[in-house]
């Protein structure tokens, strides 16, 4: 009950926190509002690569890469990001969130790799069956492990936490992965878990997220 309690609190904080900050509405009035992200992006030549990371197939619509953006392996948490920025940072509020339609995965790992959208984060959910591990593969780095319920082949994805103000927060127990989908403009669209639950959920975009790379 006690951590039911905690998880409860953790998405309050997470969907409606930063009230002392400049609004989201106020930033855009004063900024101008952009398009959502372009997922088309591609390298300065144009050709796709595959082969500049590895990836895992699940025998769903788009294949997913073993590690996170800023990552060289699947246990590193990498680097965090606010929604539509492609620059790593360490604060995160309205105060310096410059609303972009970058999609980081694109920019820093080049074409044909892009942030996956709400709807390939839901069957990626819907294709696995999911357990917890506080030590994968000997590492000592807990997350969740999807297994594919198609090609039984299997994807790990660290609880790198997630961004908030001055720092990165629940590292160890909470993943916040983004999508590409921004909902409107208080919310974008996330791939959220705990140690005893997975979904499709939403953050702030001035929040800070993961990134793990999709391809067709």
């Amino acid at each position: 009950m006690k951590g039911k309690n905690i998880f409860i609190i953790l998405i309050s904080l997470l969907t409606f926190a930063c009230t002392k900050d400049r609004s989201l509405e106020e930033f855009l009035s004063e900024e101008g509002y952009k398009k959502p992200l372009n997922n088309g992006g591609s390298n300065n030549n144009g050709t796709p690569n595959y082969q500049t990371h590895d990836y895992v197939d699940l025998g769903l619509s788009v294949k997913w890469s073993t590690c996170n953006v800023g990552a060289s392996n699947p246990t590193e948490y990498g680097d965090c990001y606010a929604w539509g920025e492609s620059t790593n940072k360490s604060t995160f509020s309205s105060n310096n969130y410059h609303w972009g339609n970058e999609d980081v995965a694109t920019v820093k790992w080049g074409n044909p790799w892009r942030i996956p959208t709400a709807s390939e984060i839901q069957e990626l959910i819907d294709g696995c069956t999911w357990e917890w591990t506080s030590n994968y593969e000997g590492s000592q780095v807990p997350g969740r492990i999807g297994t594919s319920k198609r090609t039984n082949n299997v994807i790990f994805f660290p609880a790198a936490g997630y961004g908030y103000e001055y720092g990165i927060y629940y590292s160890g127990s909470y993943g916040t992965y983004w999508s590409s989908t921004l909902e409107n403009t208080e919310s974008a669209m996330i791939f959220s878990f705990t140690s005893y639950s997975t979904l499709v959920g939403y953050l702030k975009p001035y929040h800070g997220g993961f990134v793990r790379p999709v391809c067709q």
